[in-house]
């Protein structure tokens, strides 16, 4: 690519100010986090890396133990992937390599897939029917509303079935999905299935490459990882003047309906359903509204 080109593409790069600004930009993202996310995502790489050249050098030791891919190994290994995905903050990753040793990278990918599968379910079932009470108990429950944000309003399954491409976590957008959304559980089971299928496989072939080459993919999805993270983490309505007046917007039409639900609050304020919920959540505690019903379509609010 020619100096004219990149003049072309990226004027905002003809000055190093301006290159400056950039890289303090993402500096600035990079520092929303704590050294203890930085090292759990760090010890979760080197677990990867680590499980892969171990499988590798222990192969026969690793099949002596589990046995050569027999019918309960495969269970062992499917229910081993679901309680790590329900465990807060733990990662299936390293679990990858060991089953590629075992079985191939096809098999594994497929009993990986399953594992997941039934683990997005068990948690859709647990926040659509049991809901915040339960989930406020878990460590992730912060991360979880985070997450409702990024819940899309338009071209939902769409969204989902790329979240799943990504490899977004599993309990988190589960859980998400459950609490913030009315979608039935079997399209959104289908289409997160159905966007983890080619992340599977991407991991599994990642797992039967080089070690130098699994470094370097795994190292970038790490950084892809944090960048997605640091949205996570960016702070939400910042101004507190508009979240007032929102509050006022919220109130004023209570005033002119009986009773209101979540899905009325996006569409009057034009935001996520997890941000109506919050909203609602602040009103109920301010004992402004009360709410009717516990989960799902149920639930509505009453000006108190």
């Amino acid at each position: 690519m020619s100096l004219c080109t990149i003049n072309v593409l990226y004027p905002e790069l003809r000055n190093y100010s301006a290159i400056q600004g950039i890289i303090k930009r993402h500096l600035n993202r990079i520092q929303k986090f704590s050294w203890k996310e930085v090292l759990g995502g760090l010890i979760i790489a080197l677990l990867f890396l680590g499980a892969s050249f171990g499988s590798e050098r222990f192969a026969s030791t690793v099949h002596s133990i589990v046995g050569e891919g027999g019918t309960g190994g495969m269970l062992s290994y499917i229910m081993t992937v679901i309680v790590v995905v329900l465990i807060p903050f733990a990662s299936t990753l390293p679990l990858v390599p060991v089953a590629v040793s075992l079985w191939g990278n096809i098999v594994a990918a497929v009993l990986t897939l399953l594992g997941w599968v039934i683990s997005i379910n068990i948690a859709f079932y647990i926040a659509r029917h049991l809901g915040k009470p339960v989930l406020e108990r878990i460590a992730l429950f912060r991360h979880i509303e985070r997450f409702g944000d990024m819940v899309p309003r338009k071209n939902f399954l769409l969204g989902v079935f790329f979240l799943g491409v990504i490899g977004a976590p599993i309990d988190l957008a589960s859980y998400a999905f459950g609490l913030f959304t009315h979608v039935k559980q079997r399209f959104v089971v289908t289409a997160f299935a159905l966007g983890f299928i080619p992340f599977a496989f991407f991991l599994t072939y990642t797992a039967t490459l080089q070690l130098v080459y699994q470094a370097y993919i795994i190292g970038f999805m790490l950084i892809a990882w944090f960048v997605f993270y640091g949205y996570l983490k960016q702070p939400k309505n910042k101004n507190k003047e508009n979240k007032i007046k929102r509050r006022q917007k919220i109130l004023d039409f209570f005033d002119q309906n009986n009773k209101i639900t979540n899905d009325d609050i996006e569409k009057l304020l034009n935001v996520s359903n997890a941000s109506a919920f919050r909203y609602l959540e602040e009103l109920e505690k301010d004992g402004l509204i009360r709410q009717i019903g516990k989960t799902g379509r149920s639930v509505y609010y009453k000006r108190v």
